[in-house]
């Protein structure tokens, strides 16, 4: 409670279906004071049988975050368009803050590997990191930094605060 004193409860739900996995995170605000929602996932993935070199990452339009030094974000935002680009040996770690179409893509040939957001993850960062064989997509409830920013959502006491994001392959 020193690092964070906002008493809640965290409940985590798996739905697992065929080439599907749906995650739920509900946040209840469990005491007397509102409590800020700032989380994220760091689902790490890789193509089975694919090389790095031929994976490509799509993203809906957004605007990215600009980073200083540290990893943090300045304030300063720069729209990109949608777009597909092909990984190859270039390095990732980008933090972006979505649109209302919230679908990020790692595919090559036949294979596609999908991660909806749902509209509570209006954040994201995408982290390839130089020779790694995995490529993350990260759901975020909000950006890097927000608590000290007091810019995150707020729950009331009592309230609840449910977010989800799906990750399919085919």
């Amino acid at each position: 409670m020193a690092a964070f004193p906002f008493p809640h409860e965290l409940t985590v739900g798996f739905t697992v279906t065929p080439g599907r996995l749906m995650v739920s995170t509900t946040l209840t605000a469990a005491g007397k004071r509102s409590v800020p929602v700032s989380f994220g996932w760091h689902p790490y993935f890789c193509l089975p049988d694919v090389e790095r070199g031929r994976i490509r990452f799509g993203a809906p339009a957004r605007h990215r975050l600009v980073l200083d030094e540290r990893g943090l974000p300045t304030g300063e935002e720069v729209f990109e368009p949608a777009s597909i680009v092909r990984i190859g040996e270039r390095s990732f770690d980008d933090a972006y803050r979505l649109g209302s179409d919230r679908q990020l893509l790692l595919a090559s040939g036949r294979r596609r590997l999908t991660v909806v957001f749902d509209r509570k993850y209006s954040y994201a960062q995408f982290y390839a990191p130089p020779g790694a064989d995995f490529i993350a997509l990260e759901p975020m409830t909000a950006p890097t930094n927000a608590l000290c920013q007091e810019t995150t959502p707020m729950v009331s006491p009592g309230e609840r605060f449910t977010a989800r994001f799906v990750v399919s392959l085919t």
